[in-house]
């Protein structure tokens, strides 16, 4: 069973500041606390958005959401962490990264051991 990175929303603009929370899709599985950006509006969608992982030049940095998962432990469904991904083609939650946002990811969204309680950054890869 894969483990996927767990996302949480703890104080940011999108969440707390009337802030625009978009929805996306992808033509491919994408793990939640995904950092990318939106390549215009999805074929025949009014309000959907390409999502596409990485940055680009000009783009603002939108992380993917799972909207199915809470706080809520004591639910069997919010523990399964090999559901924490968005399937490919089935729309999903963006926030917009800014200055100042607080989030958190689990370790399974770092490419190396995360040091606790340091700043992390999204850079192009």
């Amino acid at each position: 069973m894969a483990i996927y990175t767990v996302f949480e929303s703890v104080n940011m603009g999108s969440t707390h500041y009337a802030e625009r929370i978009f929805d996306a899709v992808a033509d491919v599985d994408v793990e939640n606390g995904t950092f990318g950006y939106l390549d215009g509006l999805a074929d025949g969608e009014s309000h959907v958005y390409n999502f596409k992982a990485g940055t680009k030049a000009g783009e603002k940095i939108v992380v993917a959401d799972n909207p199915a998962w809470s706080e809520d432990s004591s639910r069997t469904v919010n523990q399964r962490k090999d559901k924490f991904f968005n399937e490919a083609n089935v729309p999903f939650r963006c926030f917009t990264l800014h200055q100042g946002d607080e989030f958190a990811l689990s370790e399974h969204g770092f490419a190396g051991t995360p040091d606790v309680g340091k700043y992390v950054s999204v850079d192009a890869n």
